[in-house]
Formats: C-alpha cells, sequence, structure tokens
C-alpha cells in the first residue's frame, strides 16, 4: 500500500469511526475534507502524496480564517466554535508530516545547489523546488522555501 493509499485510507477510518460515534466535531472536520480528495481524484485521476497534503493544508486554512472570523457570535458560542475549530485544525494536522524547520531547509538547498552538475543562478529556482516536492513531499513550507531558495540563487550571483 502506498503512502497516499495508507493516508487517505486513515482520513476514511476516521470519518467512519466519527459516524459511528455520532461525533459532530469531528464529522464537521472530516466530511468536506474527504469529499473534496474524492472529488480530486474523480476530477484528475490518481494524484501524488503532495497533492493530498494540499488539499489537507488548504482545510487547515479554512478553519484558521474561520476561528478569525467568528467575531459576530455570542460569547459562549464564541467560545465553544474556537474550541471546536482549534480542536479539528490539531485533528487534520494529524494527517501531515512534520514541517521542517528554515535552517534544514537551508541545509538541503545548500547542498542541492551545491552538488548540482552545472552552476545554478536565480533562474533555476524551479529546479531546487521540484526537488523538494520529490524529495520532501508535505515537510516544508513553499513560501519559505522559496525565499529561502532565492536568496541562496542571489547569493551565488553576487558572489
Amino acid at each position: 500500500m502506498s503512502e497516499l493509499d495508507s493516508a487517505i485510507g486513515e482520513v476514511r477510518t476516521r470519518h467512519l469511526s466519527a459516524r459511528k460515534e455520532k461525533n459532530k466535531v469531528d464529522l464537521e472536520a472530516l466530511g468536506p475534507l474527504l469529499g473534496d480528495i474524492e472529488t480530486k481524484q474523480k476530477a484528475t485521476g490518481p494524484f501524488d502524496i503532495s497533492t493530498f497534503y494540499g488539499i489537507v493544508r488548504s482545510h487547515i486554512n479554512g478553519l484558521k480564517e474561520c476561528m478569525a472570523a467568528i467575531e459576530d457570535l455570542t460569547d459562549s458560542a464564541k467560545s465553544q466554535k474556537v474550541i471546536d475549530s482549534s480542536y479539528q485544525v490539531k485533528l487534520l494536522n494529524s494527517f501531515l508530516p512534520d514541517l521542517m524547520s528554515n535552517a534544514k531547509m537551508v541545509e538541503i538547498a545548500s547542498t542541492f545547489i551545491s552538488e548540482c552538475p552545472q552552476e545554478l543562478g536565480p533562474r533555476d529556482m524551479g529546479r531546487v523546488m521540484v526537488h523538494f516536492k520529490s524529495n520532501y513531499p508535505g515537510q516544508y513550507d513553499g513560501k519559505e522555501l522559496s525565499k529561502i531558495t532565492k536568496d541562496l540563487l542571489q547569493s551565488l550571483k553576487v558572489g
């Protein structure tokens, strides 16, 4: 069984368990996630683990936006919604690998750049990004890696 099959299987298992237990909070997080996974599979066919992680992260971002937008609720409803949303973020995060630190990204990117058979320059950012996507799916923050890679490649041009 592939890593992707295992991850999707875990989402399905936990969703089924939440249905059996009538756990509304888990169902509110896992139902839409499972729906988006199945929709993506039907629309594009098989996809990779990075796409799965992207779908999960998208749902986490949606929950965080929801948490920021609940200011109009009464205090008791607001408190419960924040608790539920915080729990749902933790639940969805359990499907993701830990993100590597910026220092680790710098280390890996620097090593990749220095070991590349041809000299890389500022226009080769995509090569570093592809290296991470292929070798470290879901384990890095793409925005941070982009900044790090840009800085590293710019320093080569200056140096």
